[in-house]
């Protein structure tokens, strides 16, 4: 019996991309944010509001990208920034992710096309994190540096031994 080359292939691409993810784990250098550009930042926040009312905020804002945003854990609110600069695209955030398990979720974000625009650690050792489409990461993290004084994480590759 022989194999089609045509349906043996992509099998075999598929494989060796899970074969190589299986190898890498990025290892997160957080976002930094900077003090000096605070007063800029201040004004273009949203009011603090629940999880729940961000997410549906972000659906009505049909020209605005979500950009930014800060949590307060304690009191289970979020404030957040919004651009009409930037093409809208998908994005996804992540605000009370322990420290210890950020590495996990990058990974898995990175499995089906999400990349990190910024990761920020707290005092608190929690994490937030947005994440966009790999086309779109570059042009907010250039617009989150110049604009708002937020740099981008730096993501390691190392080989599990």
């Amino acid at each position: 019996m022989r194999l089609s080359l045509t349906l043996l292939l992509p099998l075999l691409l598929a494989t060796a991309s899970l074969v190589r993810a299986a190898e890498e784990l990025h290892l997160v250098k957080p976002s930094r944010v900077s003090a000096a550009k605070k007063k800029e930042r201040e004004p273009l926040f949203t009011p603090w509001m629940t999880f729940e009312e961000l997410n549906g905020l972000v659906n009505t804002k049909r020209d605005e990208q979500l950009i930014y945003f800060e949590a307060d854990n304690e009191k289970e609110l979020l404030r957040a920034i919004f651009t009409k600069d930037l093409k809208k695209t998908p994005a996804g955030y992540t605000h009370k992710l322990a420290h210890d398990n950020v590495d996990i979720q990058i990974n898995a974000r990175l499995q089906i096309g999400s990349h990190p625009v910024f990761v920020i650690l707290d005092r608190a050792g929690n994490c937030r994190i947005l994440y966009m489409q790999e086309d779109a990461v570059a042009a907010a993290q250039k617009y989150l540096e110049e604009k708002l004084g937020v740099e981008a994480p730096v993501l390691e590759k190392k080989k599990k031994r």
